[in-house]
């Protein structure tokens, strides 16, 4: 045991003596924990929609990050969504002086990378908790209950926990709710930038948190310029504000591609991204948005596993999947500053497939 862990164990030990029993309640309040990046956000919306299906009259609260709580706002799933900014002693008391008087039934863990969260839902007074065993950075004793981790889906281990508490997979599909004004500015967004609604618009995103998953600049730029040159594509290269020396490099490359790296709003990118004739996308958030806005999507796994993290119960005609042998034995992951697996994509297979995904005029 970590000593870290150790001083957990100790004062939960110490707040055991001196804590009152939670209230009984006859109707189920559920907090869901998912407090990590977009893609693990996007990826517990079927659970989340599943489990208020199966219980109507429940409280659903989430525990989640700053982009978590873009990704759910709206979600009519949702009664109440609690922000963890970070997981300061501070920020900390803030949220327990929030959430401890919700008297939460059940905590279900569907990802967090902060070691303080399971303590911390535990002295809110929650005893029924339920997560993924080994997954719990050594705390898995706070569990009540603890999933075994085997191989499968991120979306299908989500559905395992709620399974726990009754709950089937009633819906398997990702959820991003944006509103009609966030379909108004996308529009306005690429009409002001000259994009015509009569030809196709392919975005590429090659960016990614990590560097093992960002695309190979040159890689990319090929692929635009065969979509443009054999299927008169129009070329948007997406990214974040972080990700503008990227998203400028590639488009430099292509005549006439229209680079758009700033953060916008996450509903307008998300409406955006819906209006796009097809996506090219590594393993990243972006690729989970598309997944759930149902546009055609050709997503690249240079090094991770597509069959943990890739699409879900999706049909072949909305989506395409390459993923290569790894280079590297064993692979570097975020230690990769030089993902050269990435040069094993061929640019004409990637713009044969987004070809065969285009709808057809």
């Amino acid at each position: 045991m970590s000593y870290k862990n150790f001083l957990f164990q100790a004062l939960i030990s110490v707040y055991d003596l001196f804590a009152k029993p939670t209230p009984a309640k006859p109707i189920k309040k559920f907090l869901i924990v998912s407090t990590t990046a977009l893609g693990d956000t996007i990826w517990a919306t079927p659970a989340i929609r599943s489990l208020k299906e199966t219980f109507p009259n429940s409280s659903i609260s989430v525990l989640t990050s700053s982009i978590g709580s873009q990704v759910l706002k709206n979600n009519p799933y949702i009664d109440e969504v609690f922000v963890l900014k970070k997981t300061s002693l501070i920020q900390l008391c803030k949220l327990y002086m929030q959430m401890r008087k919700r008297f939460f039934t059940t905590a279900l863990f569907f990802h967090t990378s902060q070691r303080p969260i399971l303590p911390f839902c535990y002295m809110l007074g929650i005893r029924e908790m339920i997560g993924t065993k080994g997954l719990q950075k050594g705390l898995d004793s706070l569990l009540s209950t603890a999933v075994e981790k085997k191989p499968m889906h991120e979306i299908e281990r989500r559905l395992k926990i709620i399974e726990c508490v009754g709950a089937p997979a009633t819906y398997t599909e990702l959820e991003i709710f944006p509103q009609k004004r966030h379909r108004e500015e996308a529009q306005e967004w690429l009409e002001t930038h000259g994009f015509s609604f009569t030809t196709p618009i392919v975005a590429l995103h090659p960016g990614a948190s990590t560097r093992f998953r960002q695309a190979d600049p040159k890689v990319m730029s090929e692929v635009a310029k065969l979509l443009q040159k054999n299927h008169k594509c129009q070329i948007l290269i997406t990214g974040t504000l972080q990700e503008k020396n990227l998203v400028d490099e590639i488009t430099k490359l292509v005549p006439g591609a229209i680079g758009l790296a700033e953060n916008l709003d996450l509903h307008t990118f998300t409406a955006l991204i819906g209006k796009m004739s097809a996506l090219v996308v590594g393993d990243t958030g972006p690729m989970h948005i598309a997944f759930a806005m149902k546009t055609p999507t050709v997503a690249l796994f240079p090094a991770s596993n597509p069959l943990s993290f890739g699409p879900y119960q999706i049909p072949s005609s909305l989506v395409k999947v390459f993923h290569k042998p790894l280079t590297c034995t064993p692979c570097l992951y975020k230690k990769c500053q030089l993902p050269f697996c990435f040069l094993q994509f061929s640019p004409k297979e990637i713009c044969d497939s987004v070809h065969d995904l285009l709808p057809k005029r």
